[in-house]
């Protein structure tokens, strides 16, 4: 397997903090776009359309939604881990999310589902604020002191 090569730290390594700055903006942005990824999986069986004739449907709904709260859980995981690059995967997610959902709640207003469409706006708002969240300084303080405290942790333990 290969060993990815390790650069030394340039920042020093920050003082301990238990809550780190903009720990709170993570974890807002975290159960914000959790609801929008139910609100995602809702819209995404509404376009699928399942008749009642369909054999195990809510296994099928509990998948698709698994699915996608897997995704989620993994991304903001590997950002509390110093991940720049899931950093980015998860903006590309929540820019996905937020199209189905805009998709979502334009096709529920034609066929005239008010409910779909109240649920896919709810949804979108809920998405949007996560991305504010995602780009606040204080959300970027918190990944950057998270990146430098597990550089020093890898750099640390290369030899072990």
């Amino acid at each position: 397997m290969f060993k990815r090569q390790l650069k030394r730290p340039t920042k020093p390594m920050p003082e301990f903090q238990l809550l780190p700055t903009g720990s709170w903006h993570f974890i807002a942005a975290v159960m914000l776009i959790i609801f929008c990824v139910f609100c995602t999986g809702e819209i995404i069986i509404y376009f699928l359309n399942l008749d009642p004739q369909t054999k195990n449907i809510a296994f099928i709904e509990l998948g698709i939604v698994v699915a996608l709260g897997f995704v989620l859980s993994h991304l903001s995981f590997m950002v509390t881990r110093g991940s720049i690059f899931c950093y980015g995967l998860l903006l590309k997610y929540n820019h996905i999310n937020m199209l189905v959902l805009l998709v979502g709640n334009i096709v529920a207003l034609i066929s005239g589902d008010y409910g779909t469409a109240v649920l896919a706006a709810a949804g979108l708002a809920l998405g949007l604020l996560a991305r504010r969240f995602y780009l606040s300084q204080k959300y970027l303080k918190f990944l950057e002191f998270q990146e430098v405290v597990w550089s020093h942790y890898r750099w640390n333990r290369r030899y072990k």
